[in-house]
């Protein structure tokens, strides 16, 4: 089995360490022994290579400050599409983890340490077996505290024999200076570290820009890397 995993929240100057999340439902990818890898091997040749990555989806209700300065931008602006985007993505994921893991390629969470123990909470009982790997504070690059990089994690996708990668979550923005292109956020980050282990395509399910925003909507793999 994977190591257990802890959330630790910071309480004033001290750590406080929360109980881990469920290994049996939501596994380490980093940290898969023998059977597991060769069963997400398995899962992934069944879709042909496709897996699902969500970043950070559950930002939003995190609490995080600028999860609450854009909503309240929303609100001001009355852009009712982007706060139905960010229901649409947890929505979706919670739809995935409702099936079995028969039923969908490989669903892989990357989410803060610190709110590891969250996703239970946000995903009550899945059915789903789930992927999920620790990041950064408020970045998507794989935890650098767990001994983590985007090496890692693409080794675990190539030997998985992971071809296509459909990517969704929070926060993706583009710069009108720089074209119509993928600009900023944690969803761009995670397009540019996965990039070279396999083809990234940019799914309807993201926030605030999402597939049908952009003109050039999947990363090739990248060779020279």
């Amino acid at each position: 089995m994977s190591e257990k995993l802890t959330q630790d929240i910071e309480v004033g100057n001290e750590l406080e360490t929360k109980e881990p999340v469920s290994e049996e439902r939501i596994l380490d990818l980093c940290s898969l022994d023998d059977q597991q890898k060769e069963e997400l091997k398995v899962r992934v040749e069944k879709w042909n290579g496709v897996v699902r990555i969500f970043v950070h989806p559950f930002y939003e209700d995190n609490g995080n400050y600028r999860s609450r300065q854009q909503h309240k931008m929303n609100l001001a602006s009355r852009n009712v599409d982007r706060m139905y985007k960010r229901r649409d993505i947890k929505e979706a994921l919670t739809l995935f983890a409702s099936k079995s893991e028969t039923e969908t390629p490989p669903v892989i969470i990357f989410e803060e340490n610190r709110y590891l123990n969250g996703l239970m909470g946000n995903l009550p009982d899945p059915k789903n077996k789930l992927y999920m790997v620790p990041t950064d504070f408020e970045d998507p690059t794989p935890s650098k505290e767990r001994n983590l990089s985007w090496d890692s994690v693409g080794k675990v996708l190539k030997d998985a024999g992971a071809k296509r990668i459909l990517i969704s979550g929070m926060y993706l923005e583009k710069n009108p200076d720089v074209g119509n292109d993928y600009s900023w956020g944690c969803v761009k980050s995670a397009i540019d570290g996965l990039q070279q282990y396999a083809d990234v395509e940019l799914s309807s399910l993201s926030y605030p820009q999402s597939r049908a925003d952009f003109v050039n909507k999947v990363y090739p793999k990248n060779e020279n890397n």
